[in-house]
């Protein structure tokens, strides 16, 4: 990994690269690869083969990609000074029951809660993936 100027503004998803092991290819294209116990149905990002909820053995792999409704979100305007600012983040409700909380693509957007949003999944240069959610197009 590179080293950076503590002067050097980074984005604040710099470091939070996920493990590849943490994603599926689906014919879709890639999903994060999250999982849902068969006993009390609850889905859990990242995967888990034992229920964080109920404690149960044995999970179902659970593609996550596409569409969701933007739950909440906060702008961040005060952050460690080697990040940009401002930066936006947002929890996102899957149909599948799934809330996952990722960086949204656009500080300057006007986000609004219970807007859909889009998962992208993308590469990362070390060889691992990112993801954020984007304002789903008119």
């Amino acid at each position: 990994m590179d080293k950076t100027s503590l002067d050097e503004p980074l984005a604040p998803d710099v470091g939070a690269t996920l493990d590849a092991s943490h994603v599926m290819q689906t014919p879709d294209g890639p999903a994060l690869r999250a999982s849902r116990c068969p006993a009390c149905a609850q889905p859990t990002f990242p995967a888990s083969s034992v229920c964080p909820f109920c404690l149960h053995e044995g999970t179902q792999a659970l593609p996550i990609a596409g569409a969701a409704r933007l739950y909440a979100f906060t702008r961040v305007h005060v952050a460690p000074r080697q990040w940009r600012t401002p930066y936006a983040m947002g929890y996102g409700d899957f149909p599948s029951g799934l809330r996952l909380f990722a960086k949204l693509s656009d500080p300057d957007a006007a986000w609004q809660a219970d807007q859909t949003v889009t998962l992208r999944i993308q590469p990362a240069p070390d060889g691992g993936f990112r993801y954020h959610f984007e304002g789903a197009a008119a």
